[in-house]
């Protein structure tokens, strides 16, 4: 385990390892009427369950998996039944040098070549499809072919949602979206894209009526005539946009026109699929049954929480999402996705899941929610993904504050958010001095680490503020504590002892090629959070162009932000000019840098990034990163700089103040400001600046009229750019 977790979480070492007395065996060949042992295993891990609820906590115990697919039925869910002690915990692990899956699906067999193509089914696919028997009103999200996720039949079959750049042609639009309303929202599509629909509740249209947003909804009573329909979903996407907004018809077997591709219709119990060798011979097919894997539920009502469990060397694998129309009330949606996992944590101290890996969950990976203390997520690969990695949402603004002292830790997370893009890496709301350390993070649609609150001026709305979902409900975004808020008219200030996404430290992260499929976000990104949040030593760089590359940043501190320490957060990119930082709010900015190319600050921080995940067993799944590649400078700790840039304000458009420090004395510091196109916006040039921290104001000749401007500090030979967006 990496040293620096004991600084804020002690609590943590109770995950070292430990010889365990008590031990049950679980095998896919075991029956539940043996006694667990090792010749004579139990054949389910909930038979297992029971038997570690029954066992006395006087002696730890570990449940063996043995290697092999365990099929679920049900979601394994762990109470304080279960608990173990702080000297006695309770491991679930793969059998030493075997692998263990933990599956929420089932497999699909009995396929056979359609003899009469589908009605509304392409000319392309003639002959080539293939279908199966499904149980009636099984509606399933995701088919694996052969360990691989297919995609979905949809039009447009491509993710261009918006057209930022030129090139593709983007999503068409919405003819009509009417207001929300108790049975759901009534739009119009343009005519050819609801021919042959399948069972009413198969269909989806995702809507993207905003550029930092998307929604997978339930389209139901569909007029094939009126091209029309009713939007149905829980998400709390509207609100934005009335008309206009870009649309994706997906499952509908009209669309199913390519070779890998696939739609279910649940009402008939068929599953249609075009295997791209023509042959359905020796596959292995499954699709996810389950919402959630593993559920970890403690009681709030009477504080009973679960306590020292730990998962461990296991992969959980295929997890559903729920559809968007039955989401239950009592889930938060602050980030505008499937707050479901297939790994959930409600009502929990003192657990772990460390060295697992969590692939081809429907919604996240791993969900803490609510009363979540002195958890770790460590050593784990998350991936492939529809929403993000790990969610860490507390309770509403509001005085209840139980979401604190988490960890995650060396974790892969990647291809996440895959269909609600929005899901970020790690996401966090309502939560608190947690701590987000060298974790690998790449190919996501949106941010990597995000932070985000409540505006003040959200609550002074009052209760039903924030966005609705497609019945009109609000208050689900934020899911406000209003008996916990005084009576007063809330301000930037005053509004913080109410938000617990405070102190939290998200250090030596590497971000790559994040913002592929949204806007106006960034690697690291918060929004109206607590203060006193840290971001030190992480790493971006991108190997492919964002969507908009004009609103894509390195760091992103949004609106409401304060009190942030943000220092040597390094980035440069091979694809596009890096916008390094973008910010709003009263923070304190130290030594940032990014360019087109690799520098040796980069290099020398990546070195003791990578140092210290290996020392402590390295990132699982495979590295094919070439830019992880190691530069050994004979650095182990960031070079001093020879000067470092504390902070950027605008007093005005005219008016700038920059903090600089400066370890030595300088014969002169040349300070320049330009605008994208070059040209110079204010110059200013001291001489016989002495060590120490100076404020230099920047007079300009004219206000600043661009959105995004270049400082560039000189020093001798030295020169340093950053790109920022003023007041």
């Amino acid at each position: 385990m990496i040293n620096f977790c004991k600084r804020l979480f002690p609590v943590v070492a109770v995950f070292l390892s430990q010889s365990f007395a008590l031990t049950f065996y679980v095998s896919p060949s075991g029956q539940d009427t043996n006694p667990g042992t090792k010749a004579q295993p139990f054949e389910s891990v909930h038979k297992a369950a029971e038997a570690v609820a029954a066992a006395p906590k006087t002696e730890s115990i570990s449940v063996y998996l043995r290697g092999g697919v365990h099929y679920l039925d049900s979601t394994l869910v762990l109470t304080p039944r279960h608990n173990g002690t702080p000297a006695a915990h309770v491991t679930f692990t793969s059998h030493p040098g075997e692998t263990a899956i933990i599956h929420g699906g089932t497999r699909i067999t009995g396929w056979r070549r359609v003899a009469a193509a589908p009605p509304g089914a392409p000319a392309a696919a003639s002959g080539k499809l293939w279908e199966a028997d499904i149980d009636t009103g099984w509606l399933f999200h995701a088919l694996v072919v052969d360990s691989a996720e297919q995609r979905r039949a949809m039009e447009p079959d491509h993710d261009i949602w918006k057209n930022f750049s030129g090139g593709q042609e983007a999503w068409p639009q919405l003819e009509s979206w009417m207001s929300e309303s108790p049975i759901g929202q009534y739009i119009v599509l343009p005519g050819g894209y609801l021919s042959s629909p399948p069972t009413d509740g198969c269909l989806e249209i995702n809507v993207a009526p905003i550029d930092w947003k998307n929604d997978p909804s339930v389209l139901r009573e569909v007029d094939t005539t009126l091209n029309s329909g009713i939007r149905h979903s829980k998400n709390i996407i509207t609100g934005f946009r009335s008309v206009g907004a870009p649309f994706r018809i997906e499952n509908i077997i009209s669309a199913l026109d390519t070779a890998g591709e696939w739609c279910v219709d649940s009402g008939i119990g068929k599953v249609y699929y075009w295997p791209p060798d023509d042959t359905m011979g020796g596959k292995e097919v499954d699709a996810p049954r389950l919402y959630t894997l593993v559920r970890l539920q403690g009681d709030e009502t009477t504080e009973e929480w679960v306590r020292h469990i730990e998962f461990d060397k296991i992969t959980f694998a295929f997890a559903d999402r729920m559809p968007a129309d039955i989401w239950p009330d009592e889930w938060t949606k602050r980030n505008f996705e499937n707050p479901g996992a297939a790994v959930y944590m409600q009502g929990v101290d003192s657990c772990a899941v460390k060295n697992c890996r969590v692939i081809h969950a429907g919604a996240y990976a791993v969900a803490l929610d609510h009363h979540v203390q002195h958890v770790t997520i460590e050593g784990n690969e998350l991936a492939w993904c529809g929403s993000g990695g790990v969610q860490m949402y507390g309770y509403g603004p509001g005085t209840k504050d139980e979401q604190k002292y988490n960890s995650v830790i060396r974790n892969h997370i990647h291809h996440v958010g895959l269909v609600h893009w929005h899901g970020c890496a790690v996401s966090l709301f309502q939560s608190g001095h947690n701590i987000i350390s060298h974790n690998y993070m790449h190919d996501l649609p949106y941010c990597g680490v995000s932070i985000v609150g409540t505006s003040y001026e959200t609550i002074n709305q009052g209760p039903g503020a924030g966005a609705v979902d497609s019945y009109g409900n609000g208050g689900a975004m934020h899911k406000i504590r209003w008996n916990e808020l005084p009576a007063q008219v809330f301000t930037r200030g005053n509004v913080l002892p109410y938000l617990h996404s405070r102190n939290n430290v998200i250090e030596k992260n590497i971000v790559a090629d994040c913002m592929l499929k949204l806007a106006d976000g960034g690697a690291y990104y918060t929004w109206s959070c607590g203060a006193y949040n840290e971001f030190k030593d992480n790493l971006t760089h991108y190997t492919t162009m964002p969507l908009d590359t004009r609103r894509s940043y390195a760091v992103y501190m949004d609106d409401n932000v304060d009190s942030t320490l943000l220092q040597s957060n390094i980035s440069w990119a091979e694809t596009h000019d890096v916008i390094s930082i973008k910010h709003k709010g009263d923070n304190e900015w130290i030594n940032h840098l990014d360019s087109t190319a690799r520098s040796p600050l980069y290099d020398s921080i990546q070195n003791l990034i990578l140092t210290e995940v290996n020392a402590s067993g390295g990132w699982t799944g495979e590295i094919t990163d070439a830019s992880l590649v190691p530069i050994h400078r004979g650095l182990n700790t960031p070079a001093r700089p020879l000067f470092s840039i504390l902070g950027i304000s605008s007093v005005s458009r005219s008016h700038m103040i920059v903090q600089l420090a400066l370890p030595r004395k300088h014969r002169s510091i040349e300070i320049g400001l330009y605008d994208l196109r070059g040209r110079i916006v204010g110059m200013k040039k001291i001489d016989g600046l002495q060590s120490g921290i100076h404020r230099l104001d920047l007079e300009l000749a004219a206000e600043i009229a661009a959105k995004t401007c270049i400082l560039q500090i000189k020093s001798g030979k030295t020169c340093r750019n950053m790109r920022f967006i003023p007041l």
